[in-house]
């Protein structure tokens, strides 16, 4: 009997140590409530709760058992993910450069040509022209030329060129108030020569005198001159006639053949004389 009760007692502490075992087992076997911070929604067993002394630290992770650690491929909360950065903008390429567009080239105006202004004609400016021809040949001498004036308010300008006069002879040239050149029958005492004093008949009296010439070695000269008008009829010069005179000193002249300001005869011989015909120069 007593052997008995001894079996019973060590059978009901087997069974005692076996349901322990089984219990501590189970408790192992069961995970504690670890999901990531979620604890609201599934709610913890109130033992975890009496346990944690501070709510607000959340409860401590076992490093191993850590979701973030033992699942890579978790993605981490809103406010855990790192802010993009933006991205640079691409320079471009030296050979992506974008081509200059050219200015346009501006088209040089070329400047008009300043065209003179030619010099004004003073009003009044007339130009005279004359041409001479042989008075007296009978004397040796076949004179011919010409003579221009140009004439305004501030002067006259006189050209004469003549040639077919004796050789370094003395030559006295003027302009006379008449409108006639003498001509063979202005001889009155028919001497066969038309000396001065009977050119004034035709020719008038002398108007304008000019400075003598001498003469070249073949007979011609030129003259030119110029000077102030000293009247004012000086600048009526068309109709007017201009006598050139003089013959070689060696010239046999009658003694019938006068002469006028008490100089030699042959002198004052006339050997051309031309009539200016004058217009207004423009």
């Amino acid at each position: 009997m007593e052997n008995k009760n001894r079996l019973l007692i060590i059978t009901v502490i087997l069974a005692a140590m076996t349901a322990l075992v089984s219990c501590a087992g189970f408790e192992s076997a069961t995970p504690t409530s670890t999901t990531s911070g979620h604890m609201g929604k599934q709610g913890a067993p109130e033992q975890d709760l009496e346990q944690d002394p501070n709510p607000e630290q959340g409860i401590p992770q076992d490093p191993e058992q850590d979701p973030k650690q033992s699942d890579p491929k978790q993605e981490p909360d809103d406010d855990e993910k790192p802010t993009p950065e933006p991205s640079p903008t691409p320079e471009p390429s030296p050979s992506e450069s974008p081509t200059p567009t050219p200015e346009p080239t501006a088209t040089p105006t070329s400047s008009p040509t300043a065209t003179p202004t030619p010099t004004p004609t003073p009003a009044g400016a007339q130009s005279f022209s004359a041409a001479l021809g042989s008075i007296n040949a009978k004397a040796g001498v076949s004179a011919s030329g010409a003579s221009k004036i140009d004439a305004d308010e501030a002067g006259l300008a006189v050209d004469v060129d003549m040639k077919g006069l004796g050789a370094n002879t003395m030559a006295l040239q003027a302009i006379y108030a008449g409108a006639s050149c003498p001509t063979p029958a202005s001889d009155t005492n028919e001497d066969g020569f038309v000396d001065a004093v009977e050119a004034r008949s035709a020719a008038g009296k002398i108007f304008l005198s000019l400075d003598a010439k001498t003469t070249s070695a073949r007979g011609t000269y030129r003259y030119s001159s110029s000077g102030k008008a000293q009247r004012e009829g000086d600048l009526k010069l068309g109709g007017r006639v201009i006598i050139v005179h003089g013959v070689p000193a060696d010239t046999e002249l009658p003694e019938t053949v006068r002469s006028i300001e008490g100089l030699p005869a042959h002198m004052t011989l006339p050997v051309a004389c031309g009539k200016y015909m004058g217009q207004r120069r423009q």
